[in-house]
C-alpha cells in the first residue's frame, strides 16, 4: 500500500509539470464587472490585451461560456469580449506578454461568430521580427461558441516580449458579430523544447519518473501488482 501511495504521489508530480495556465482572460462576470485584464497570470509582470476596437466594439462585453482551465480551475460563463457590428473593418486584439524563464506549450479560445459574423481570421505571433502565422481559424457562422487551440514554436519561449494577434476577419458583413472568450495561454516554467508544442521533462521531472519506475519494479519483486485486475 505505501508502494502504491508514493507511487500516485510521484505520477502526480510529473504530470504537473506538463502544462499550466500561464495567464487567462475570462472578462470578468458580468456587464457591470466587465475587464480585460487577465483574471489569473503567473509570468513576469502583467500580461496586456489591446483591443483594436474599429466599428461595433461592445466596451462592456456581452455573454461568454463557461470554461475549465489547464490548471483544473472554473470559469464562469460571465462576459466575453464581443465587436457587435462591422468585424471586417481593422478589428483585431494583440495580447502581449513577458515569457522569460517559460516555454509556451499552446494558445486557445472560444470564438462565436453570427450568422452574418466573419467566417475566418488569421492568429499571428511576433518576436520583434515581424508577425508569423500560428493558425487560420474557421468560424461556423452558427452562434454557438467553438474551441480554438494552437501549439506555439519554441521560438517564443524565454523571450521578454511576445505578442499574439487575431485579426484579418474574412467572410460575413458589416452588422455581423463575434465574440471570444476565455484566452489562455497554457505552458511551463523553464525555456525551451523539442519543438511546438513539446514539453521535455526537466531533470527534477525526470528524477520523479526514474523514481516512480523503481517503486514500480520494486513492488512487482515483492508481489505487489499495479492495476491488477481479479
Amino acid at each position: 500500500m505505501r508502494t502504491l501511495i508514493v507511487l500516485v504521489f510521484a505520477l502526480t508530480l510529473i504530470s504537473s509539470s506538463y502544462g499550466a495556465t500561464l495567464a487567462i482572460w475570462d472578462f470578468g462576470p458580468d456587464a457591470a464587472g466587465y475587464t480585460e485584464v487577465p483574471q489569473k497570470e503567473v509570468v513576469t509582470g502583467t500580461p496586456t490585451l489591446t483591443m483594436f476596437t474599429g466599428t461595433g466594439y461592445d466596451a462592456d462585453g456581452t455573454g461568454g461560456t463557461a470554461y475549465v482551465d489547464d490548471d483544473s480551475d472554473a470559469h464562469a460563463a460571465g462576459q466575453a469580449a464581443s465587436w457587435a457590428s462591422g468585424v471586417n473593418d481593422g478589428q483585431n486584439w494583440i495580447l502581449t506578454i513577458n515569457l522569460t524563464g517559460y516555454e509556451v506549450t499552446s494558445l486557445r479560445f472560444d470564438g462565436r461568430a453570427t450568422g452574418t459574423g466573419p467566417s475566418g481570421a488569421d492568429l499571428d505571433y511576433n518576436i520583434g521580427a515581424g508577425w508569423v502565422s500560428l493558425l487560420s481559424p474557421t468560424f461556423p457562422q452558427d452562434s454557438a461558441f467553438h474551441a480554438y487551440s494552437t501549439s506555439v514554436p519554441t521560438a517564443v519561449d524565454d523571450q521578454a516580449s511576445v505578442q499574439f494577434r487575431l485579426s484579418n476577419f474574412t467572410g460575413g458583413s458589416g452588422g455581423g458579430t463575434f465574440v471570444f472568450d476565455n484566452l489562455e495561454v497554457i505552458g511551463v516554467e523553464g525555456g525551451g523544447g523539442p519543438g511546438p508544442g513539446g514539453a521535455v521533462p526537466e531533470p527534477s521531472t525526470a528524477g520523479l519518473m526514474l523514481v516512480a519506475i523503481g517503486f514500480m519494479v520494486a513492488g512487482r519483486r515483492k508481489g505487489f501488482h499495479v492495476l491488477r485486475k481479479n
